[in-house]
């Protein structure tokens, strides 16, 4: 994937998180928005080794704006994506062996 593929994820929507414990495997739906209508794409994390939510926003949301996401590579060669939501407060961290997005690999 080409640096910068990610940045089209900025203010987009996360709709749907599905983790699959047994197997590590986390698919993450993405809307984003665009004069042309919704595009819906798809975020995929295999080989799971942390998966963690935080929040400190004390109340439900009506959506889940992705407000900065970013990707890199940890130290021991794992890939690892960063999503803030909403604020500083809110966010979704996620280290894994593969991560795709819409079946392309994330380079960082």
């Amino acid at each position: 994937m080409q640096p910068g593929h990610l940045d089209a994820l900025w203010g987009a929507t996360l709709d749907r998180a599905d983790w699959d414990v047994p197997r590590h495997f986390l698919a993450i739906t993405i809307l984003v928005s665009s004069p042309a209508g919704k595009t819906v794409r798809t975020l995929e994390c295999s080989g799971i080794g942390e998966l963690r939510f935080f929040s400190s926003v004390p109340r439900e949301w009506e959506h889940t704006e992705i407000t900065e996401i970013h990707a890199s590579t940890t130290p021991a060669g794992a890939h690892q994506i960063e999503f803030v939501l909403w604020s500083e407060d809110a966010g979704l961290v996620v280290t894994a062996e593969t991560i795709t997005l819409d079946g392309e690999p994330i380079a960082s």
